[in-house]
């Protein structure tokens, strides 16, 4: 009995093992469901610096908008990303008071993703980054706004998909007019 025993024990501790490893291969977290951002007016980098910020970070004095024609007019955009069911996705994307440089444009929303999990016959997988277009709309009375599913690249296998870049770009002239990020307005 005591070796019956010590036999099960070992087999728990066997699977166990196998189970931690299998587990730190692909690692994903419990809840990941949905995705929420505000689209921000995309400025070109800044590649010579002239001046500092206040905690003496390299920067510059002169900004330029990518699009110098298209941007907020004082409104705010928004994006979120939803899983529905296995494969299926829903974007809702809004972009509310735009300037008048805009009225007429088709706006493409653009992302970057890498995706790790079964897409591969079953087997465990990392994609090479992609990127594709999930969605568009066509600004009118200074709004953009696009709603309704869409599949990833990949397929609808289970897994993560890691955002490496949202943006929103003029379908005519291919630059960048909105970015996914944050600001803070003084008050």
């Amino acid at each position: 009995m005591q070796r019956f025993i010590t036999g099960l024990a070992a087999l728990a501790l066997g699977l166990t093992v196998a189970a931690s490893t299998a587990h730190a291969q692909f690692n994903s977290p419990f809840k990941g469901k949905q995705f929420k951002g505000n689209l921000m007016t995309t400025y070109d980098a800044c590649t010579a610096p002239d001046t500092m910020t206040d905690d003496s970070v390299p920067a510059c004095a002169t900004i330029s908008r990518t699009d110098t024609d298209c941007g907020y007019g004082g409104g705010q955009g928004k994006v979120q990303l939803k899983t529905q069911t296995v494969g299926n996705y829903d974007a809702r994307l809004k972009l509310v008071t735009l300037d008048t440089g805009c009225e007429g444009k088709v706006l493409d929303f653009v992302g970057v993703v890498r995706r790790t999990g079964h897409y591969c016959g079953g087997s465990i997988c990392t994609i090479q980054d992609t990127t594709f277009q999930f969605g568009s709309c066509t600004v009118s009375r200074g709004v953009c706004k696009f709603g309704g599913q869409f599949t990833w690249p990949g397929g609808p296998a289970q897994g993560n998909t890691e955002f490496k870049d949202i943006y929103v770009m003029d379908n005519a002239t291919h630059v960048r007019v909105f970015d996914i990020g944050l600001v803070k307005s003084a008050q």
